[in-house]
């Protein structure tokens, strides 16, 4: 808090190290802490710290500083002055489990008070989005990013951490690593753009995270991290291409409905708001119909055996068509 003082006698006189004066701070009627100061002493702005046992998570309680203990002829407070109170809040740690790809959530993180005006506030706006999800045939991937745009009234920095849960019976795993836990999955988003623009104190943060970038290789499908990729691994046979951000699951996968999870893996700003966004994936098809396939007519591709010393192409091949399947063969 901040105090005016005015001083009427000299700081060398006597009587400036007699006059007390206490400055304490109110929780409701109990008093939370105090400061004892003599006239010389009181200083013109005061901080209090509020022990934690009188702390509760998601409180929001008045909050009383008043100037007290004094003989009113050694120290004068203007009548209307000798008290202020305004509202205290604590971070509210909630957490959100939602079903929708759009959330917001705003919090009041400070409040003001001035003698004789108004309590002023200050708010965190938080704002996450994803895409909805489409159905999917088996093998192929898809692109979930999340758009999180937080602004701060107090100027505050932030950042954001989330991870993908999915189960492990549509993650293919051939290669890739992850944690997992239980009978998930679990995939961290890497954050791809973190952007900051101020106006006056107000501070906006907006970022995209993306899942990790994949490679995929030509002639097996097989799926590649950019680690591996960068590390050279072994496994790696044939060339690679650009699977681009996506989740891709098996080939050989089955048609249902599953559940994902899109969760924040630390608390989101300063009221620690904790965020799980579930959302049901269909898979109704498989990228290569079988003969135990349950959606052919849906179902993308259909393989016909080839005799490679005597092919027989489609009618609709054309020389080029012919000659890709060669160099392929030849592998």
């Amino acid at each position: 808090m901040n105090l005016s003082k005015v001083n009427y006698y000299p700081m060398a006189n006597g009587d400036m190290e007699e006059a007390k004066v206490n400055v304490s701070l109110y929780q409701g009627k109990d008093k939370v802490a105090s400061n004892a100061y003599t006239a010389k002493t009181l200083p013109k702005s005061i901080k209090f710290k509020v022990q934690s046992n009188k702390l509760e998570v998601n409180q929001k309680k008045p909050y009383t500083v008043k100037i007290e203990g004094h003989n009113k002829n050694d120290i004068d407070v203007i009548s209307d002055a000798a008290a202020i109170t305004t509202d205290g809040y604590t971070s509210s740690e909630r957490s959100f489990n939602t079903s929708d790809t759009s959330f917001s959530h705003t919090g009041v993180i400070m409040t003001e008070r001035e003698i004789k005006k108004d309590m002023k506030v200050y708010n965190e706006t938080l704002k996450v989005n994803m895409n909805e999800l489409q159905r999917k045939r088996t093998g192929y991937g898809f692109e979930n990013p999340i758009d999180v745009v937080y602004t701060n009234e107090l100027g505050q920095e932030f950042s954001s951490e989330f991870d993908f849960y999915a189960p492990n019976s549509i993650v293919d795993n051939t290669y890739l690593t992850y944690r997992k836990d239980k009978d998930r999955s679990i995939i961290p988003f890497e954050l791809t753009n973190h952007k900051e623009s101020k106006k006056n104190d107000v501070l906006t943060t907006t970022e995209k995270l993306e899942y990790p970038q994949i490679k995929i290789e030509e002639i097996t499908g097989y799926l590649f991290s950019m680690d591996q990729v960068e590390k050279k691994d072994s496994r790696i046979e044939y060339d690679l291409i650009d699977g681009g951000r996506k989740f891709y699951t098996p080939i050989w996968g089955h048609v249902g409905m599953y559940e994902l999870e899109t969760k924040s893996s630390s608390p989101l700003g300063v009221h620690k708001i904790n965020l799980s966004i579930k959302q049901d994936f269909e898979i109704f098809a498989h990228m290569l119909a079988h003969m135990d396939s349950e959606t052919v007519k849906d179902d993308a591709l259909l393989l016909i055996p080839v005799n490679s010393d005597d092919p027989v192409f489609p009618d609709n091949w054309t020389e080029e068509d012919k000659q890709a399947f060669y160099k392929w063969d030849k592998k």
